[in-house]
């Protein structure tokens, strides 16, 4: 899984953020039928699935 260190290291992931995505990825494996590992298609879908942080605005405001 070198692809999701790497997306962790480009979108500043938390480890919470990485374990979140770790498991969607394995969701989506799933879905697909997939009984093996995990494949660096289904860690990039995963991360495209989180869309835009989430969290507190830089406005100040929730």
């Amino acid at each position: 899984m070198q692809v999701a260190g790497a997306s962790r290291r480009a979108s500043g992931l938390s480890a919470r953020g990485l374990r979140r995505v770790r498991c969607v990825a394995r969701t989506v494996a799933d879905l697909e039928g997939r009984e093996g590992p995990v494949e660096d298609r289904h860690v990039l879908e995963a991360v495209a699935l989180r869309g835009a942080p989430v969290g507190p605005s830089t406005t100040g405001s929730w």
